[in-house]
């Protein structure tokens, strides 16, 4: 599929504000793909006692690029569907699969490169594998399951608009 250039910052894509906010760039968005950056030093407000970065927040990147990857494509749908009918601007991570770390401990001052690809995305659901590099190295791949919900569905699930 074609790349969109200069996709812009995450921030314009995701509801996660610093510190939650992992994702440092979008580089590129396809039908199919998101690549993103993450810095590791914006990571550090999750380091350990012992200087260690806990493994999930490889997941919690994977699903941003995810994230950032659904909400440009929600900002690109000028169709003519009831407000109601339209994605909510917030997603949600509904699980982590084949989550594998191939390093012992996540290194730092590094920028990590994370390369999803959407395998389905049917409705609200959607499933999308990857990776996690610095540089060469893997870090970390897996599969994530996420769940976008409509505005209705959002106000009956959780009451109020999504922000």
């Amino acid at each position: 599929m074609s790349q969109i250039l200069n996709p812009g910052k995450p921030e314009l894509f995701l509801p996660q504000r610093p510190p939650m906010l992992l994702v440092s760039r979008i580089l590129e968005f396809t039908e199919d793909d998101v690549i993103a950056e993450a810095d590791s030093k914006i990571l550090e407000p999750f380091r350990r006692p012992d200087g260690r970065l806990p493994e999930t927040l490889c997941i919690e990147m994977m699903a941003q690029a995810v994230g950032a990857w659904a909400g440009y494509w929600r900002q690109q749908d000028k169709s003519d569907k009831r407000e109601d009918e339209k994605d909510a601007p917030i997603g949600y991570l509904l699980s982590a699969r084949n989550l594998k770390i191939e390093v012992p401990v996540i290194p730092e001052g590094k920028t990590f490169r994370i390369t999803m690809h959407r395998e389905v995305y049917e409705g609200p659901i959607g499933s999308f594998a990857g990776e996690m590099k610095d540089g060469d190295t893997l870090i970390a791949t897996g599969r994530v399951s996420v769940y976008q919900p409509s505005n209705k569905e959002y106000r009956e699930l959780f009451g109020g608009k999504a922000t």
